[in-house]
């Protein structure tokens, strides 16, 4: 399968990109994630607070047990990081894929890009954002 094109509708293909290079990452990550954790740049600049964390149904489904089809397991979309930005968490609203943290320390997440990066690109949200949990 090509990585350069996602094969689902509604996933860009920047998220599949992403998907494709770090699979293991969600598992790695998604279980340490919390709301109002530092949200920091490859740099450790500051971004913001995770508001919320969207996963897959299907990734949540995996914790059910081996009686799960492996196809059923595997999460259909990238698990997505709502940051909230500014004074109070007033400002803007960033949709940041999990498969984008570089490291989890403490009560702060490093991303593996630039600040100027992630809030040019992530300001949207995904089309498919609506059927995650």
């Amino acid at each position: 399968m090509d990585v350069a094109s996602p094969p689902l509708p509604g996933v860009s293909a920047y998220d599949w990109r992403l998907g494709a290079r770090r699979k293991n990452v969600q598992d790695e990550f998604i279980g340490r994630l919390t709301s109002d954790m530092q949200v920091r740049d490859v740099l450790g600049y500051k971004i913001g607070k995770i508001a919320r964390v969207y996963r897959d149904e299907s990734a949540v489904l995996q914790l059910a047990g081996p009686s799960l089809r492996e196809f059923d397991r595997q999460p259909r979309w990238p698990s997505i990081m709502e940051i909230k930005t500014g004074p109070l968490g007033l400002g803007t609203h960033l949709y940041v894929p999990v498969t984008s943290i570089r490291e989890v320390v403490d009560d702060s997440v490093f991303l593996d890009m630039d600040k100027d990066d992630v809030v040019r690109e992530m300001r949207h949200k995904p089309d498919y954002l609506a059927e995650l949990v």
